[in-house]
């Protein structure tokens, strides 16, 4: 910073003191000495007012008011959380997953996660096609995410899971048959 706008500010330090309720934000302060009230200009008047215990705890860096901390209770699991913020006002849970279980309660609880890792416990964690083993996603073969037995699943690298959800299964459905008349499934 400036040893200018500093040696200004400290010529000002009676005004602060005097007129501390008239100024509303750190911007009118840097106004008010004749410096633009950019960032770096208020974060110096911050450092500049800390080290001289001048309290400026009612001040905002830009003239709008604060939004006092609010804390609720989430509605799914009870759990208190911080709703600072007019966006966090409006939440009534305190995550994603707490407001996915609480508004939709009827949802089925077979997750990806629980039938790719039957899958991979059973055996399925390279591609049928081309024996990627670092990426492996779990296709149902029927198309139907809720059937999750593990005779309609099947592992296929990222690239040939989308073969078949964009209408280019024909170029590898001879290699798809084959490893579906061969595959063992260990239960």
């Amino acid at each position: 910073m400036s040893k200018t706008f500093i040696k200004c500010l400290e010529d000002n330090i009676s005004d602060f003191t005097l007129f501390k309720n008239s100024f509303h934000s750190l911007a009118e302060i840097c106004e008010y000495l004749g410096y633009s009230s950019h960032g770096r200009n208020t974060a110096a008047v911050t450092v500049f007012c800390n080290k001289n215990n001048i309290d400026i705890s009612h001040f905002t860096s830009n003239g709008k008011p604060r939004i006092k901390a609010t804390t609720k209770v989430c509605l799914n699991c009870g759990k208190e959380f911080d709703a600072t913020g007019s966006k966090l006002q409006r939440k009534t849970t305190c995550s994603h997953l707490c407001a996915n279980t609480y508004y939709k309660p009827n949802k089925k609880e077979t997750t990806k996660n629980t039938y790719a890792l039957a899958a991979k416990n059973a055996g399925m964690t390279s591609c049928c096609i081309c024996g990627e083993s670092n990426l492996v996603d779990i296709h149902h073969i029927d198309h139907d995410r809720e059937n999750n037995s593990l005779d309609n699943l099947a592992p296929l690298c990222p690239t040939h899971h989308m073969y078949f959800h964009r209408n280019k299964e024909h170029l590898i459905f001879d290699k798809f048959i084959e490893y579906l008349d061969t595959r063992n499934i260990s239960y």
